[in-house]
């Protein structure tokens, strides 16, 4: 906070490439600042806390692009932006994804954003990849209840309203050992096998896995 981020982007280059000119770090931050929509002189003269929450959100995908990386991480990277500003922070990465092809990774507890902006999504519970696949077949055909439930979860803008769902139960307490699957506490499905017997990741189609002992038909018949 006691940095201009003209700073922050020299301070962080030099850490990497120590020899470099500073007209040619400052060059490149400019670039970076207009390719997410930033007037780029005043921000680079100013300090984190004079700029609204999704500009810095827009700052940091500046920066995580400085070393040019083949793959970005960007882990909630709209949490506590409002939903305008979280659309807009959506079609610049989107921009950024198609002009650079670049692999991007994103960690997020909101299914709905993974929905418009993901090709590939990868379902968690308890630390462990319950269901993985292709984002149309997974939100088309998931196949493991945490899935079906979370995907449920999500009110429709189509339709009839309906009460909202919610899962029951509390996530598991990762501190201690899990026995058999770490969902079995909150699983509908749930049967003997489940608390005694780790599910293992199979394949039930291409690039689609799942690590459920009653993945399938059931999960769509009865969650």
């Amino acid at each position: 906070p006691s940095m201009t981020i003209q700073e922050q982007f020299i301070e962080t280059y030099l850490a990497h490439k120590k020899d470099t000119p500073t007209k040619e770090i400052i060059a490149q931050a400019d670039k970076l600042l207009r390719a997410v929509r930033l007037d780029s002189k005043r921000i680079l003269r100013s300090y984190p806390h004079e700029m609204s929450g999704g500009m810095k959100q827009r700052v940091m995908i500046a920066f995580a692009q400085l070393l040019e990386p083949k793959i970005l991480f960007l882990d909630e990277p709209t949490t506590a932006l409002d939903v305008i500003t979280q659309d807009y922070i959506f079609q610049i990465l989107d921009v950024l994804h198609e002009a650079k092809q670049m692999t991007m990774v994103l960690s997020t507890h909101d299914i709905a954003v993974v929905a418009n902006i993901c090709d590939y999504m990868a379902v968690m519970y308890g630390g462990k990849i319950m269901e993985m696949g292709d984002i149309y077949e997974m939100f088309e055909q998931p196949k493991h209840p945490y899935t079906r439930m979370l995907i449920d979860a999500v009110p429709s803008l189509i339709g009839e309203m309906k009460e909202r769902t919610a899962i029951p139960g509390t996530p598991p307490d990762l501190m201690k050992e899990i026995k058999g699957c770490a969902f079995a506490d909150r699983c509908p499905l749930c049967y003997a096998k489940c608390r005694q017997c780790e599910p293992e990741t199979r394949t039930v189609s291409k690039g689609h896995t799942v690590a459920c002992h009653r993945a399938g038909k059931e999960v769509r018949q009865h969650v």
